[in-house]
């Protein structure tokens, strides 16, 4: 229903863009889709064109608390990713399938698996480290978007 109602109302809106009755209609389709973003979109045109509307400020504070939960239901996601990463080293497929060498060549084959090994090693770091900034991310970018009341 909720796809129905913003199908109608952005075909007004493509003749009528200021619509504040469409807007609203649109908005509240969005929350319905859990499209917070849009939903504030559209909620702040209509508070642009009318200040005082009521119903479209209501809106905006079932937006933001639905953003809010969303958020927390992410932030769980993410931490329990970033707990899953922490519990210990990644097992490597084939390290306990090393090659017994006894060769001229043994020594510059030992330092190239230690150069692998060093390699691996970082970039575990590096992916741990990446999804941790990914994280800071997400979490300062909701915290800007959260509309003010």
């Amino acid at each position: 229903a909720y796809v129905e109602a913003k199908t109608s109302c952005d075909s007004v809106l493509k003749d009528d863009p200021n619509n504040v009755k469409a807007l609203y209609r649109r908005a509240q389709a969005e929350l319905g889709l859990k499209n917070f973003e849009e939903c504030v979109r559209d909620v702040k045109k209509i508070l642009d064109k009318e200040p005082q509307n009521r119903e479209a400020r209501a809106l905006l504070k079932d937006s933001a608390a639905g953003q809010k939960e969303e958020d927390k239901k992410s932030k769980g996601l993410f931490g329990k990713m970033c707990q899953a990463l922490g519990t210990g080293p990644i097992p490597e497929p084939y390290k306990d399938r090393r090659l017994e060498l006894n060769g001229p060549k043994d020594h510059e084959i030992e330092e190239m698996q230690g150069k692998v090994d060093d390699l691996q090693a970082k970039s575990a770091q590096l992916k741990k480290e990446g999804l941790a900034k990914l994280m800071q991310g997400v979490a300062a970018e909701t915290q800007d978007e959260t509309p003010d009341e």
